[in-house]
């Protein structure tokens, strides 16, 4: 965490169960004013600004209600580990699982990342403006990543 108090989420291999336990976790710490403050699993997912997905997107690995549903702050970004085509040839199944991959979207606005998307460039990202953000948030998001062959770069 940060003095902001924004999180970036790095889950791993979490699966259902541990996005459950996290539902019920509480910390106490104290503030820049020595006011003792409670945090919980759920405050740390409402304060979440980016998200690395679980699992590679798998079926079981982000959690929709207990989960993503929490993240709730302005400017949600996403980005999902995955190789779609190796998926298929290792007989992964759907991975990243197509319904999550629309949720992620839905919440993100359209500011979802995907390692295996060769084809995009970083001006086929700021023409890629989803309708469900206005041009001006969508050129702040876009004006923060840097797109290599290898890798997506997000200045945060």
């Amino acid at each position: 965490m940060v003095d902001t108090g924004e999180i970036l989420l790095f889950p791993g291999d979490a699966q259902a169960g541990n996005w459950l336990s996290w539902q019920d976790l509480k910390w106490t710490e104290e503030d820049a004013k020595e006011m003792e403050v409670v945090t919980t699993g759920p405050d740390l997912l409402a304060r979440t600004i980016f998200y690395k997905v679980g699992h590679h997107g798998s079926h079981n690995a982000t959690l929709s209600h207990k989960g993503l549903e929490q993240m709730t702050k302005d400017g949600l970004v996403a980005m999902i580990p995955v190789d779609h085509a190796m998926a298929l040839k290792k007989r992964w199944g759907k991975m990243p699982l197509p319904e999550l991959v629309d949720h992620l979207n839905d919440r993100a606005h359209g500011r979802v990342l995907r390692i295996d998307d060769a084809a995009t460039t970083a001006e086929q990202l700021r023409d890629a403006c989803p309708p469900s953000s206005s041009a001006e948030d969508w050129n702040v998001f876009t004006d923060r990543i840097s797109v290599t062959d290898l890798y997506f770069e997000l200045s945060i």
